[in-house]
């Protein structure tokens, strides 16, 4: 009990730390852009480094758990943390806060594998299962339900430097209990891994598209000046590494050939990609509603979303009794969560432009209950299947593919949100000519209303109230048109999973 409790300590400091420097961007990017002196598109250069170094961190967390060891592993990645953290707290030169973030990224990267790493090695199945379901709701639960409302209302009270001294305070009390209580570590068996300039390229390829997505999602990808370079690069980078993996191959493969080799892992794998996906773009489209139709600010938009995350712990329960009982599979849990943010989204596109945020309860605790099935079950699913021998490879693959998916469904969908907006703009302003009596109408109206509140009316005044009413009701044709298209591309996308599935058990038997 004792082993566990310390374990149970340790992966909880870790994975605060870990949620909270997920969350820190979408939080505190305005205060960063003052503090910085930049705007908020030169802050958003930050995350993209920050992303790509989660991705790149990924990447090379086998070949430095196999090199080193679990548990230097684990102090390594505390101590860049910790280390990017003060130089956030103590510098505020731009140049120090892209090497902060660029090692911060770094870290909890290495970070999240290590310790689940540890969890693994540490738990039978059954204490696997609690632990993973605890892990997740520190690192990933708590930062799509909790954090959006507490992290903007710490956000009025405090400068942002506050987040970053609890994230410091959080790796470094777990980086004192894992001295004190060091967790074991267990020897992993040397594989094959690939050349160094497989791993350069690799990195190179995967920031380039992690810089295409994320500046995607601001500007019309095909619009951006430099998108024709930076798809060529990383375009070339993937493929010279492929081109070396090819020529230069292992005589028994390398670690991730191995894990890749088999179908149902591949299946595992798009489980990962399609729950990253169905989580980040359904987010996307629930804040943009919130702030782009009901003009909610930071703190109340969290405020609103706040009962997901009951409605989460609900569906993680769920899906840890799913995975410690035998009469129903336990993969049943992964559908019925992608359903659940369907059902949600299905209700988000039929709300009016004046819903209330009473009737965004449901919605948005359906697509708690959602992520909460999904994103647990499929992390349980994929622990459970791997050999200890495939672990490193297998769980860094699965984050990654996980982490990938995410970053593409925000991307295409907060580029999907700007697009229809254009158009419903440019088709109302089409249908609404300057001599049109429906718009003289309306302008009535609108002088009517204005006198019944004290107001003289005037024609800027009655401009400024049809030109706010026209940006709400073309967002809400935009966003309800970007929620119909979630449920397209996830329709598209579930029949290979099911394919796949079917593929996995005819070789099982």
């Amino acid at each position: 009990m004792k082993r566990y409790m310390a374990l149970i300590v340790g992966a909880g400091l870790s994975m605060l730390a870990f949620g909270l420097s997920s969350a820190l961007f979408g939080a505190a990017s305005h205060d960063m852009a003052a503090t910085l002196g930049l705007s908020l598109d030169e802050v958003s250069l930050l995350n993209v480094a920050f992303m790509a170094m989660q991705l790149i961190g990924f990447m090379i967390a086998p070949l430095l758990l196999r090199s080193v060891g679990n548990r230097r592993t684990l102090y390594a990645a505390l101590s860049m943390v910790f280390l990017a953290s003060l130089m956030l707290i103590t510098q505020h030169h731009v140049g120090w806060h892209l090497a902060a973030w660029m090692l911060n990224g770094l870290g909890v990267s290495l970070l999240l594998i290590s310790v689940n790493l540890i969890v693994l090695s540490a738990c039978s199945y059954r204490a696997m299962t609690l632990m993973t379901g605890f892990t997740l709701t520190l690192s990933t639960l708590l930062p799509m339900g909790l954090y959006p409302w507490l992290l903007a209302d710490i956000l009025e009270h405090a400068p942002w430097q506050t987040l970053i001294a609890i994230q410091a305070w959080c790796v470094a009390a777990a980086g004192i209990w894992a001295w004190l209580y060091p967790p074991q570590d267990h020897p992993l068996p040397s594989v094959a891994k690939s050349s160094p300039w497989v791993y350069l390229l690799t990195g190179l390829g995967c920031s380039g598209i992690v810089f295409l997505l994320m500046r995607g999602s601001h500007y019309n990808w095909f619009d951006f000046p430099d998108f024709g370079r930076w798809a060529l690069i990383a375009l070339a980078c993937l493929l010279f590494a492929g081109t070396i993996v090819w020529h230069r191959k292992q005589p028994d493969g390398t670690g991730t050939q191995h894990v890749v080799s088999h179908i149902k892992a591949n299946v595992f794998l798009y489980n990962a990609f399609l729950a990253g996906f169905a989580v980040m773009a359904s987010g996307a489209l629930l804040n943009g509603f919130l702030g782009q139709v009901m003009h909610f600010n930071a703190t109340n938009s969290g405020w609103v979303q706040a009962p997901a995350f009951l409605t989460m712990l609900i569906g993680m329960a769920i899906s840890l009794l799913a995975c410690n009982q035998q009469k129903v599979p336990a993969d049943a849990m992964t559908p019925l969560g992608v359903l659940m943010i369907l059902i949600s989204v299905y209700l988000c596109s039929t709300l009016p432009s004046n819903a209330s945020a009473e009737t965004l309860l449901l919605p948005i605790g359906l697509r708690g209950f959602g992520v909460g099935l999904l994103n647990v079950s499929v992390t349980i699913l994929v622990f459970a299947y791997f050999k200890p021998e495939q672990r490193p490879e297998g769980i860094a693959l699965f984050y990654f593919i996980r982490t990938l998916g995410g970053l593409i469904g925000s991307a295409v969908f907060s580029r999907i949100i700007q697009v229809k907006s254009a158009q419903s703009m440019a088709e109302a302003s089409r249908m609404l000519p300057t001599e049109s009596a429906a718009l003289q109408q309306f302008e009535q109206h609108i002088s009517q209303a204005l006198m019944t509140q004290g107001v003289i009316p005037n024609p800027a005044l009655a401009a400024s109230q049809l030109s706010q009413l026209m940006k709400t009701e073309v967002s809400t044709q935009a966003l309800n048109n970007a929620f119909i298209g979630f449920l397209i591309a996830i329709f598209v996308l579930t029949p290979v999973l099911l394919i796949g599935k079917k593929l996995a058990a005819k070789k099982a038997h």
